[in-house]
């Protein structure tokens, strides 16, 4: 999956969260869906639906990304700058040397062509609060839910939507 269609696809995850949060009408479930929350989640790990631009996927979920040279590299100057502004944080005298060393790297992830990405096939999946199995299984019964990626007994608490 290319950049563009890893963020087409978040774009409309976010639709689909907001439109299945909206579809139930029982309040309990209503409820325990404000403590939930959607993530894109693929084999390899899982990110937050707010999380999808490329320098945050670098960050916080690079398992998301099929490793290639363009990503290995993303990922290290994704790194490197947050050790850079922890370092320039802690130190007093603000060393004009980390400050340069930040510069430059800022410049480069922001000069960085995500199109040279390529991402795992995701799919957007809710994770819950708690274990409340009752309301796990109406939720489960929602016309959102893929049904053919679910469990169909009662100890499965997946739920993944339908994005398409």
């Amino acid at each position: 999956m290319d950049y563009d269609s890893f963020t087409a696809f978040a774009g409309r995850s976010k639709e689909v969260w907001k439109a299945f949060k909206e579809s139930f009408e029982d309040p309990c479930i209503k409820d325990f869906l404000k403590h939930s929350y959607p993530v894109l989640s693929c084999p390899s790990g899982q990110c937050t639906l707010e999380a999808t631009d490329y320098h945050s996927v670098a960050l916080w979920s690079p398992k998301s990304l099929v490793l290639n040279k363009a990503s290995t590299s993303l990922i290290e100057h994704v790194r490197a700058l947050e050790r850079l502004k922890k370092e320039i944080e802690g130190r007093r005298n603000k060393d004009e040397g980390l400050k340069k060393e930040l510069t430059k790297v800022k410049k480069w992830i922001d000069e960085f062509d995500p199109n040279r990405l390529d991402f795992e096939e995701h799919r957007l999946e809710v994770r819950f609060p708690s274990l409340k199995i009752e309301l796990i299984q109406k939720i489960k019964q929602s016309p959102f839910v893929d049904q053919k990626r679910i469990g169909k007994d009662r100890v499965c608490i997946r739920v993944v939507l339908l994005t398409y």
